[in-house]
């Protein structure tokens, strides 16, 4: 995991790493998130990583859209 981190930093991509205990897998919006990944209820969440792009000046040139997506909620 490290080295996604560090090689996501590398690229300019900023990354938030979270995870936790069963009572952290049993809140609702962590219940939200593996919903909308369409995962289903007998996997279990221990390592969430989130990757972005931060706000940059100037703006920033367009990226494959076929090598990411985007989840809202």
């Amino acid at each position: 995991m490290k080295h996604s981190l560090l090689l996501a930093l590398a690229l300019v991509v900023a990354s938030c790493c979270g995870g936790g205990d069963e009572s952290i897998r049993q809140h609702p919006q962590i219940k939200e998130v593996m919903k909308k990944l369409d995962f289903s209820e007998s996997y279990r969440m221990i390592l969430c990583v989130g990757f972005g792009y931060p706000d940059e000046s100037p703006e920033a040139k367009d990226r494959d859209s076929s090598k990411y997506r985007f989840v809202e909620f």
